[in-house]
Order: structure tokens, then sequence, then C-alpha cells
């Protein structure tokens, strides 16, 4: 997602404030809810046969009732990569990493935002992994 289509993104949510984040089990998807029940979903997807997954959060009180000004998207995920989330409380900072397996091949992967998800196949996050 360009730097434009981001903003065009967070402009439905200038008014809502973060409620919940949740997290799939294989670490492939991080989704915020606003209090109005809306939801950002970034989606951490790999190349061909490797792995790509959310890592580590850190700085979770950025999104305690606060509300996401910005996403910074990294514009490939090599070895690892970092996406930042600010918010009107702060910043928060994801760890993304790739995995290549036994492949012997370099193949990276990217980050991005989507409307699509499966709530029920997530888990709620309370505070940093």
């Amino acid at each position: 997602m360009t730097r434009e289509e981001v903003f065009k993104f967070l402009e439905r949510f200038k008014h809502e404030s973060i409620n919940k984040i949740y997290k799939s089990e294989d670490g492939g998807q991080i989704v915020l809810e606003s209090t109005c029940g809306q939801h950002i979903c970034l989606v951490a997807e790999g190349e061909c046969c490797n792995s790509v997954w959310f890592e580590h959060m850190s700085g979770s009180e950025a999104f305690e009732g606060a509300r996401v000004r910005f996403i910074k998207l990294p514009e490939h995920v090599d070895a690892h990569a970092f996406v930042h989330i600010v918010t009107d409380r702060g910043r928060c900072t994801l760890e993304v990493r790739n995995d290549n397996g036994e492949s012997g091949y370099e193949y990276g992967g990217e980050v991005d935002i989507r409307d699509e998800f499966h709530i029920h196949e997530l888990k709620e996050v309370k505070g940093d992994f």
C-alpha cells in the first residue's frame, strides 16, 4: 500500500479509538479493533516458499484509548523489518520476521493492510509480545 493509500484507509478511523488488539496463531495477522467495531488488519505474507510473521510488538500502551494517526509499512521484508504505528498517545513497533526454511533461496515478503480477516481465528493480545 502506498503512503497515500494508507492515509485514505485511515481516514475512516480518524474519530475512533483502538479498543482491542488481536493476533493470529501463526503470527501472520494483527488486527486493531476500534470502539465502534471497525478493524485495521495488518497481514504479513511471504513470497513462494517462505514464512513471514509478526514476531514482537513493543509500545502497545500507545493504543490504550488512542486514535491511529499513521502506519508506516516496510517496502519489503528480508530477514526482518518493522511496522511503525503512530497514535495520538505514542508509537507502537511491530517486528516482522522472514524465514526461508531449508529451500536455499532468499525469498522476501511484505506487510499490507486489508479489510478481510476471520476474527474467530484470532486471539486477543494484552500488552507487548
